[in-house]
């Protein structure tokens, strides 16, 4: 089941940053041509770096705090 989720995760994750960048596309040429679409794929890029980096980083602190509780019950037992 941990790795459905996971694995949808995955995938809904580069759906959006692929929305994202496209949103930033779009918006930085209708706000400045090129160069704009040029910046905001840049700026939509760096955002979406940050927002489903620290998702990501939860999700592995999630299963690190999960080894470290299942050794102190094991600890606690033996």
């Amino acid at each position: 089941m941990k790795r459905l989720i996971v694995g949808s995760i995955e995938i809904l994750s580069l759906v959006l940053i692929a929305i994202f960048l496209l949103m930033g596309l779009v918006g930085g040429y209708q706000a400045g041509g090129v160069l704009g679409a040029l910046i905001g794929i840049i700026v939509s890029f760096a955002f979406s770096v940050v927002i489903f980096g620290a998702l990501f980083i939860l999700l592995e602190m999630s299963d690190a705090l999960r080894a470290i509780r299942q050794l102190l019950e094991d600890q606690t037992k033996g």
